[in-house]
């Protein structure tokens, strides 16, 4: 049997007929780490992307469609403090740490909003391609590159200026682009469902001349993601359309082997405690069924696990402080942790529609954009804390008791913001019905974004309450 068919068919019997006891595999140490919900955080509607600043250690969560927002949250209260209007339909955001500003990708508007972080104020608006998609930093040349999914071209944004210096034409819909610190090339993966149903290609950029230098046939249909391997060098191009992984060997340009999954994959996360590629697939076989993550050797490339998670498993993300991969499922609404043995460790509800995950290294919360229901009157940010440590009964291993540590933000203290006008801003919280209404102060000059700032933070007071 072959190690396609092999994998293949494990994969099979997950979706077929295996359930997971997820409490059976629950370590049972009588103390343990674990992760518990701090809180949700209500701001808006539909969170579309969240993104960590390590210049001020704070949360960025971008929101709305026709109308676009980006709010700050401070890491040690989790209290919003900023709210920044972008352009329709913000969904990605990247950190430049050679500048330390916020670069927002607005897919309906057709362009870039760059956010100075020192004031949390738009300083650029950038036009790009039409339908952007993605956009990744280049820390070998500090540019910003934009796949652009509806002129099939890849936008080059020199962040010293916030000018376009470049245009690169892909032939086809850019959908993904990653970049490669082995070879400090852009991998870009291209394709889409009416051009392109089964095979495209992925392009390789020379960021030195921001010029094509290779194309690999048949590397992506539908592509939903691309990760890099530090250990090997090589890419992994997540196939919706062929429910497989490409891998290709950076080195030569070429595909090395292709992965059969027999379901579409979502989501790809490099683990660099084990040295494994997880994989987040959706299960296409039965109407509501939990999805899995299936976990790769990358030196065989073979699938030596898979788990049982929610529905639509959409998004991964790696906690180097407890070497755990976080799986946010869209339509279960909630988020599942495995550890490093791939076990998984804990299962967490959030609120409606997770969409995004980030890690925040300033206090090792896990952070959580919402989406939401298309009728909701907000979106919610959801903050799992990494750091709870359990006291649990040895004979039953039930939880007695248990401890954040470091102590974050109690969920009573958590704000809601229930409405909001171009005027006053309405606070709550999770557990009790205190509200507290305020008048926004505007902006001095000619900015025209509005600041949402609570009084309870001295320094930025933009409200009177």
């Amino acid at each position: 049997m072959t190690r396609d068919a092999k994998s293949s068919l494990l994969i099979l019997s997950i979706i077929i007929g295996l359930t997971i006891n997820i409490s059976g595999v629950f370590q049972n140490f009588e103390r343990a780490w674990a992760d518990s919900l701090v809180g949700n955080l209500a701001v808006g509607t539909n969170a579309l992307a969240v993104e960590y600043n390590p210049s001020n250690q704070n949360i960025y969560m971008s929101y709305g469609i026709s109308e676009g927002f980006v709010v700050a949250v401070n890491s040690e209260t989790n209290v919003p403090y900023a709210a920044v209007e972008v352009g329709q339909r913000p969904i990605a955001m990247k950190y430049n740490p050679s500048n330390e500003d916020m670069y927002v990708l607005n897919r309906d508007s057709g362009t870039v909003s760059v956010i100075d972080s020192s004031n949390n104020t738009v300083i650029s608006t950038i036009g790009v391609g039409n339908s952007p998609r993605y956009l990744e930093y280049n820390p070998s040349n500090e540019n910003i590159y934009v796949a652009n999914e509806g002129t099939n071209s890849v936008t080059v944004i020199d962040s010293k200026t916030n000018t376009i210096i470049g245009t690169i034409d892909v032939g086809a819909p850019a959908r993904i682009l990653k970049f490669n610190p082995g070879n400090e090339n852009l991998y870009v993966a291209n394709g889409d469902a009416i051009d392109h149903p089964v095979n495209s290609v992925v392009k390789v950029i020379d960021s030195k001349t921001n010029t094509i230098i290779d194309t690999i046939e048949n590397a992506s249909s539908l592509p939903t993601d691309i990760e890099y391997n530090p250990s090997n060098e090589n890419m992994y191009v997540a196939n919706r359309g062929t429910n497989s992984i490409t891998v290709i060997d950076s080195k030569t340009n070429t595909i090395i082997d292709t992965i059969n999954l027999n379901n579409p994959p979502s989501a790809l996360q490099y683990n660099a405690a084990n040295n494994d590629l997880y994989v987040a697939v959706e299960n296409e076989n039965s109407l509501g069924a939990n999805g899995f993550v299936a976990v790769i050797d990358v030196d065989t490339n073979d699938v030596k696990a898979v788990r049982s998670v929610g529905i639509l498993p959409g998004e991964l993300e790696y906690n180097p402080s407890n070497n755990n991969i976080y799986v946010a499922n869209f339509q279960s609404n909630d988020v599942y942790a495995l550890d490093k043995f791939n076990n998984i460790t804990s299962l967490i509800q959030v609120d409606i529609k997770p969409i995004a995950v980030e890690y925040n290294p300033s206090n090792n919360n896990i952070y959580v954009a919402n989406f939401g229901e298309p009728t909701s009157s907000k979106f919610t940010l959801s903050i799992i804390s990494t750091n709870t440590l359990t006291h649990q009964d040895e004979k039953t291993q039930k939880v007695i008791d248990s401890v954040v540590d470091p102590k974050p933000a109690n969920e009573s203290s958590i704000p809601i913001v229930t409405s909001k006008d171009d005027t006053k801003l309405t606070t709550g919280n999770n557990l009790s019905n205190e509200k507290q209404v305020c008048d926004v102060q505007e902006p001095s000059g000619n900015q025209t974004n509005k600041i949402i700032t609570p009084s309870s933070i001295p320094e930025k007071k933009k409200f009177v309450c």
